[in-house]
């Protein structure tokens, strides 16, 4: 039996917090050997400014491997990326789901930010700052309070309606929102900051970082000229990565700091999946910590187990 699962069916009926798990399992399990992802090769297409991604996954705990094919096209007037995931059975070769893409990507994304901040975070940190009020940020508002006891959250958006309707969900959750005029102000105010925007260049500066801060870097698309933070960040910082291939070929922030001579491609030794194996990480108080995001199949194929887990009557 294969699965169709269209956008608000993904939506409807993945849970987040059981997604949150999954994630941090899957992660632990590609650190441990248990699960594979072979390194991806962005595909640019000629005469355009598409760009293919193929991401692969497995698993033989969960017996599945998922397949997703994004496109990422920032000349799309439908959406700049646009996904398709197949997951197909290990043992059998049997295709058990087809899924569309977005909000997957969406909610996977925000999962392993969760994963990161619970792993990172300090465990007093209750000021959530948000830079960005799109889709994602309400996905990491909801992610960051289901693994962490929140007091505040602090919002910056280009847009002031999308600003409001995100403080309007935070109040639906309790918790209290300020709209901050500036990004400079959302980072001061916050213990945990997320980074939200598809900017290009730096929104974020280093110099503006207080100690005992962390902040998910994951807004941008994965390209090594888009970046939201500047080199600074990452000088000051224990950086911690999704995946080390990954990061030093797509991840912008990762990319430019490099080339600025601000770190090394040795500062870069911390896997997410590593730091949960090996768990706890141990933080000096004063220590910032960035999770730096470009996005994995493993969070894919936790996303579809998740899901396959979770629903009993899944649109066909």
């Amino acid at each position: 039996m294969t699965f169709t699962f269209d956008a608000a069916t993904v939506g409807e009926s993945l849970d987040l917090g059981k997604l949150i798990e999954v994630v941090e399992q899957l992660h632990i399990e590609l650190a441990a050997g248990r699960a594979v992802q072979p390194p991806r090769l962005p595909l640019a297409v000629p005469d355009s400014r598409a760009v293919i991604i193929p991401m692969l996954a497995a698993s033989t705990v969960s017996d599945l491997v998922c397949f997703k094919l994004l496109i990422d096209n920032p000349d799309n007037d439908r959406g700049r990326q646009r996904s398709t995931i197949v997951a197909m059975k290990i043992d059998t070769g049997e295709c058990v789901a087809t899924l569309q893409g977005a909000v997957v990507t969406q909610l996977r994304t925000a999962a392993a930010s969760a994963v990161a901040t619970r792993a990172l975070a300090r465990p007093d940190a209750r000021v959530l700052g948000l830079i960005g009020a799109g889709a994602q940020a309400r996905s990491h508002l909801r992610a960051i309070a289901a693994v962490r006891e929140l007091g505040e959250v602090v919002v910056w958006n280009r847009t002031p309606e999308n600003a409001e309707r995100l403080a309007a969900e935070a109040a639906s959750l309790g918790l209290p929102c300020t709209i901050a005029r500036e990004v400079r102000a959302v980072v001061e105010a916050s213990d945990i900051v997320c980074t939200l925007t598809p900017s290009r260049e730096p929104i974020v500066r280093g110099d503006w970082l207080r100690p005992g801060q962390h902040l998910n870097v994951v807004g941008s698309p994965p390209r090594p000229d888009h970046r939201e933070i500047d080199s600074e960040v990452l000088r000051r910082s224990t950086v911690v990565v999704d995946a080390l291939d990954v990061a030093l070929a797509e991840s912008g922030a990762v990319v430019r700091a490099i080339a600025d001579g601000a770190i090394s491609a040795d500062d870069l030794r911390l896997e997410l999946g590593q730091v949960l194996l090996d768990r706890p990480f141990e933080r000096t108080p004063g220590q910032i910590t960035v999770f730096t995001s470009v996005g994995l199949p493993i969070q894919d194929l936790a996303a579809v187990t998740a899901l396959l887990a979770s629903t009993e009557s899944p649109t066909r």
